[in-house]
Protein backbone atom coordinates (compact mmCIF):
# COMPACT_ATOMS: atom_id res chain seq x y z
CA UNK A 1 0.00 0.00 0.00
CA UNK A 2 0.92 3.78 -0.08
CA UNK A 3 1.06 6.91 -2.87
CA UNK A 4 2.80 9.72 -3.10
CA UNK A 5 -0.47 11.33 -2.25
CA UNK A 6 -1.56 12.60 0.95
CA UNK A 7 -3.92 9.65 2.88
CA UNK A 8 -6.19 9.23 5.71
CA UNK A 9 -5.84 6.05 6.76
CA UNK A 10 -8.54 4.41 8.71
CA UNK A 11 -8.56 1.11 11.02
CA UNK A 12 -11.31 -1.61 10.70
CA UNK A 13 -11.23 -3.52 13.63
CA UNK A 14 -14.21 -6.03 15.01
CA UNK A 15 -14.91 -8.99 17.33
CA UNK A 16 -12.11 -7.41 19.66
CA UNK A 17 -13.35 -6.04 23.32
CA UNK A 18 -11.25 -9.05 25.05
CA UNK A 19 -8.62 -7.27 26.72
CA UNK A 20 -6.38 -9.51 24.54
CA UNK A 21 -2.98 -9.10 23.91
CA UNK A 22 -4.51 -8.43 20.08
CA UNK A 23 -6.28 -5.76 21.27
CA UNK A 24 -3.56 -3.77 22.66
CA UNK A 25 -1.37 -4.74 19.42
CA UNK A 26 -3.79 -3.48 17.01
CA UNK A 27 -3.89 0.08 19.05
CA UNK A 28 -0.86 0.45 19.06
CA UNK A 29 -0.09 -0.63 15.90
CA UNK A 30 -2.61 1.64 14.35
CA UNK A 31 -0.74 4.67 16.37
CA UNK A 32 2.73 3.98 14.21
CA UNK A 33 0.97 3.58 11.02
CA UNK A 34 -0.89 7.00 11.74
CA UNK A 35 -4.19 5.80 11.78
CA UNK A 36 -6.61 8.61 12.11
CA UNK A 37 -9.98 7.06 12.73
CA UNK A 38 -11.09 3.31 13.85
CA UNK A 39 -13.99 1.21 12.72
CA UNK A 40 -15.43 -1.52 14.40
CA UNK A 41 -17.62 -3.91 13.03
CA UNK A 42 -19.18 -4.88 16.44
CA UNK A 43 -18.60 -6.75 19.58
CA UNK A 44 -16.64 -3.97 21.02
CA UNK A 45 -17.03 -6.14 24.78
CA UNK A 46 -16.97 -9.43 25.92
CA UNK A 47 -19.05 -11.17 27.00
CA UNK A 48 -21.14 -8.44 27.43
CA UNK A 49 -21.36 -5.20 28.91
CA UNK A 50 -22.79 -5.12 32.77
CA UNK A 51 -22.61 -1.00 32.22
CA UNK A 52 -20.74 2.10 30.55
CA UNK A 53 -17.80 0.86 33.02
CA UNK A 54 -17.24 -2.06 30.86
CA UNK A 55 -16.29 -0.38 27.80
CA UNK A 56 -14.10 2.05 29.93
CA UNK A 57 -11.82 -0.82 30.89
CA UNK A 58 -12.60 -3.04 27.34
CA UNK A 59 -12.34 0.04 25.25
CA UNK A 60 -11.16 2.92 26.49
CA UNK A 61 -7.92 1.49 27.41
CA UNK A 62 -6.93 0.98 24.24
CA UNK A 63 -8.37 3.18 22.39
CA UNK A 64 -8.33 6.80 24.24
CA UNK A 65 -6.73 8.93 21.89
CA UNK A 66 -9.22 8.26 19.19
CA UNK A 67 -12.44 8.10 21.61
CA UNK A 68 -11.25 11.69 23.01
CA UNK A 69 -11.26 12.39 19.12
CA UNK A 70 -14.38 11.74 18.64
CA UNK A 71 -12.99 9.20 16.21
CA UNK A 72 -13.72 5.90 17.03
CA UNK A 73 -16.51 4.91 14.98
CA UNK A 74 -18.30 1.38 16.54
CA UNK A 75 -20.96 -1.22 14.81
CA UNK A 76 -22.87 -2.55 17.53
CA UNK A 77 -22.76 -6.27 17.96
CA UNK A 78 -24.43 -9.38 19.30
CA UNK A 79 -21.94 -8.84 22.62
CA UNK A 80 -23.05 -5.46 22.81
CA UNK A 81 -26.53 -6.38 23.24
CA UNK A 82 -25.91 -9.46 25.89
CA UNK A 83 -26.07 -7.22 29.09
CA UNK A 84 -28.34 -6.80 31.16
CA UNK A 85 -29.36 -2.91 30.09
CA UNK A 86 -29.38 -4.01 26.50
CA UNK A 87 -27.91 -1.59 23.80
CA UNK A 88 -28.26 1.07 26.23
CA UNK A 89 -24.54 1.26 27.93
CA UNK A 90 -23.26 0.80 23.74
CA UNK A 91 -25.13 3.93 23.36
CA UNK A 92 -24.03 5.82 26.41
CA UNK A 93 -20.02 5.39 26.11
CA UNK A 94 -19.72 5.76 22.10
CA UNK A 95 -22.54 8.75 22.25
CA UNK A 96 -23.80 6.94 19.02
CA UNK A 97 -27.26 5.37 18.59
CA UNK A 98 -27.72 1.82 17.39
CA UNK A 99 -27.52 2.52 13.25
CA UNK A 100 -26.10 6.05 11.99
CA UNK A 101 -23.63 7.02 9.45
CA UNK A 102 -20.66 9.54 9.43
CA UNK A 103 -18.46 10.82 6.40
CA UNK A 104 -14.56 10.47 6.41
CA UNK A 105 -12.66 12.06 3.75
CA UNK A 106 -14.55 10.60 0.83
CA UNK A 107 -15.91 7.46 2.08
CA UNK A 108 -19.22 7.98 3.61
CA UNK A 109 -20.06 4.95 6.33
CA UNK A 110 -23.46 3.54 6.95
CA UNK A 111 -23.12 1.86 10.43
CA UNK A 112 -26.05 -0.98 10.31
CA UNK A 113 -27.41 -2.71 13.01
CA UNK A 114 -27.72 -6.72 12.67
CA UNK A 115 -29.05 -8.54 15.47
CA UNK A 116 -32.06 -9.42 15.59
CA UNK A 117 -32.93 -7.39 18.61
CA UNK A 118 -33.01 -4.27 16.71
CA UNK A 119 -36.51 -3.15 17.48
CA UNK A 120 -36.41 -0.84 14.03
CA UNK A 121 -35.89 -4.25 12.26
CA UNK A 122 -33.20 -5.69 9.96
CA UNK A 123 -34.83 -6.89 6.85
CA UNK A 124 -34.86 -4.59 4.01
CA UNK A 125 -38.39 -3.87 4.46
CA UNK A 126 -37.67 -2.58 7.97
CA UNK A 127 -37.79 1.39 9.11
CA UNK A 128 -34.01 1.00 9.75
CA UNK A 129 -33.72 -0.16 6.03
CA UNK A 130 -35.85 3.08 5.50
CA UNK A 131 -33.42 5.39 7.25
CA UNK A 132 -30.76 3.94 5.15
CA UNK A 133 -32.62 4.40 2.17
CA UNK A 134 -33.40 7.73 2.75
CA UNK A 135 -29.40 8.80 3.91
CA UNK A 136 -28.45 7.10 0.44
CA UNK A 137 -30.83 9.63 -1.26
CA UNK A 138 -29.53 12.74 1.24
CA UNK A 139 -26.26 11.92 -0.20
CA UNK A 140 -25.90 12.32 -4.22
CA UNK A 141 -22.35 13.39 -4.77
CA UNK A 142 -20.69 10.36 -2.22
CA UNK A 143 -17.48 9.23 -3.83
CA UNK A 144 -17.44 5.87 -1.92
CA UNK A 145 -19.71 3.89 0.32
CA UNK A 146 -18.98 1.68 2.60
CA UNK A 147 -21.67 -0.26 4.77
CA UNK A 148 -20.57 -1.97 8.39
CA UNK A 149 -22.30 -4.10 10.42
CA UNK A 150 -21.78 -7.06 12.45
CA UNK A 151 -23.42 -10.25 11.59
CA UNK A 152 -22.26 -10.96 7.87
CA UNK A 153 -25.25 -11.52 5.39
CA UNK A 154 -23.47 -14.59 3.91
CA UNK A 155 -20.00 -16.41 3.36
CA UNK A 156 -17.99 -18.04 0.97
CA UNK A 157 -17.99 -21.27 3.63
CA UNK A 158 -19.48 -24.10 1.53
CA UNK A 159 -20.92 -26.19 4.76
CA UNK A 160 -23.27 -23.38 6.70
CA UNK A 161 -24.64 -26.16 8.35
CA UNK A 162 -21.10 -26.76 10.63
CA UNK A 163 -20.07 -23.03 10.04
CA UNK A 164 -19.15 -22.13 13.57
CA UNK A 165 -20.64 -22.42 16.70
CA UNK A 166 -22.91 -19.40 16.95
CA UNK A 167 -21.33 -17.48 14.31
CA UNK A 168 -23.72 -18.17 11.23
CA UNK A 169 -24.60 -15.65 8.64
CA UNK A 170 -27.76 -13.51 8.92
CA UNK A 171 -29.11 -13.47 5.49
CA UNK A 172 -31.99 -10.90 6.43
CA UNK A 173 -28.96 -8.37 5.97
CA UNK A 174 -28.30 -9.42 1.84
CA UNK A 175 -29.52 -5.90 1.09
CA UNK A 176 -29.43 -4.97 -2.82
CA UNK A 177 -25.94 -3.04 -2.00
CA UNK A 178 -25.01 -2.60 -5.58
CA UNK A 179 -28.58 -0.72 -6.73
CA UNK A 180 -27.45 1.78 -3.49
CA UNK A 181 -23.91 2.55 -4.70
CA UNK A 182 -22.41 0.77 -1.95
CA UNK A 183 -19.04 0.31 -2.50
CA UNK A 184 -18.01 -2.49 0.03
CA UNK A 185 -19.35 -3.95 3.12
CA UNK A 186 -17.65 -4.79 6.52
CA UNK A 187 -18.73 -7.11 8.84
CA UNK A 188 -17.51 -9.38 11.57
CA UNK A 189 -18.86 -12.42 14.29
CA UNK A 190 -17.08 -15.10 12.27
CA UNK A 191 -13.66 -14.71 13.72
CA UNK A 192 -11.17 -14.89 10.77
CA UNK A 193 -9.98 -13.11 7.82
CA UNK A 194 -11.95 -12.95 4.88
CA UNK A 195 -12.66 -11.28 1.31
CA UNK A 196 -15.04 -12.11 -1.50
CA UNK A 197 -17.42 -10.45 -3.96
CA UNK A 198 -21.29 -10.96 -3.86
CA UNK A 199 -23.80 -9.57 -6.15
CA UNK A 200 -21.33 -7.71 -7.52
CA UNK A 201 -20.19 -5.82 -4.36
CA UNK A 202 -16.95 -6.56 -2.18
CA UNK A 203 -17.24 -7.96 1.59
CA UNK A 204 -14.60 -8.72 4.20
CA UNK A 205 -15.17 -10.20 7.04
CA UNK A 206 -12.76 -8.65 9.92
CA UNK A 207 -13.74 -10.57 13.24
CA UNK A 208 -9.98 -11.24 13.68
CA UNK A 209 -8.69 -8.72 16.29
CA UNK A 210 -9.09 -11.40 18.93
CA UNK A 211 -6.66 -14.19 19.84
CA UNK A 212 -10.26 -16.47 19.85
CA UNK A 213 -10.17 -17.25 16.40
CA UNK A 214 -12.47 -19.75 14.58
CA UNK A 215 -11.58 -22.79 13.50
CA UNK A 216 -11.01 -22.58 9.58
CA UNK A 217 -10.59 -26.03 8.04
CA UNK A 218 -13.33 -26.09 5.42
CA UNK A 219 -13.71 -25.86 2.00
CA UNK A 220 -14.88 -22.38 0.06
CA UNK A 221 -16.34 -21.41 -2.73
CA UNK A 222 -15.29 -19.79 -5.80
CA UNK A 223 -16.28 -16.51 -4.45
CA UNK A 224 -13.59 -16.57 -2.02
CA UNK A 225 -10.56 -14.48 -3.14
CA UNK A 226 -8.77 -14.45 0.42
CA UNK A 227 -8.76 -16.69 4.06
CA UNK A 228 -6.63 -16.30 6.44
CA UNK A 229 -6.97 -17.73 10.21
CA UNK A 230 -4.84 -15.01 11.37
CA UNK A 231 -5.00 -12.21 14.12
CA UNK A 232 -5.14 -8.55 12.93
CA UNK A 233 -7.38 -5.89 11.27
CA UNK A 234 -7.91 -4.25 8.09
CA UNK A 235 -5.87 -0.69 7.13
CA UNK A 236 -7.64 1.74 4.73
CA UNK A 237 -5.78 4.44 3.01
CA UNK A 238 -8.17 7.16 1.09
CA UNK A 239 -6.53 9.65 -1.06
CA UNK A 240 -8.52 11.99 -3.63
CA UNK A 241 -10.52 9.48 -5.77
CA UNK A 242 -9.01 6.21 -4.29
CA UNK A 243 -8.90 3.91 -1.79
CA UNK A 244 -6.84 1.13 -1.16
CA UNK A 245 -8.03 -1.55 1.86
CA UNK A 246 -5.77 -4.40 2.76
CA UNK A 247 -5.02 -6.80 6.05
CA UNK A 248 -2.86 -5.94 8.70
CA UNK A 249 -1.63 -9.19 10.45
CA UNK A 250 0.72 -9.25 13.86
CA UNK A 251 3.89 -10.24 13.14
CA UNK A 252 4.03 -9.80 9.36
CA UNK A 253 5.66 -6.32 7.94
CA UNK A 254 3.09 -5.76 5.14
CA UNK A 255 0.02 -5.36 4.09
CA UNK A 256 -1.91 -8.54 2.59
CA UNK A 257 -4.53 -8.33 -0.18
CA UNK A 258 -4.64 -4.79 -0.95
CA UNK A 259 -7.62 -4.02 -3.19
CA UNK A 260 -7.67 -0.80 -4.96
CA UNK A 261 -10.79 1.33 -6.09
CA UNK A 262 -10.73 4.43 -8.10
CA UNK A 263 -13.20 6.79 -9.24
CA UNK A 264 -13.41 10.39 -10.69
CA UNK A 265 -15.41 12.37 -8.05
CA UNK A 266 -17.00 15.74 -7.71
Amino acid sequence: MGSTSPTVRIGVIGDFGNRSRIESWAAADMRLNDVSSVVTVGDNVYPFPKGVATYETHVGQFFSSWLSSHSFFPAIGNHDWNGPLDAAPFEAFFGVPRYYDVTLGQVHFFFLDSDDREPDGIRWDSRQAAWFRDRIAASPDDCFRFVVFHHPAVSTKVDQSDFCIGCEPVPEMDWPWKEYGVDGVFSGHAHWAERFEHRGVMHWTVGNTTDDLDATGFPVDERNAFFASKSGYVLMEVSPGRVDIGFRFVREPVVRDVVSMKKRCS
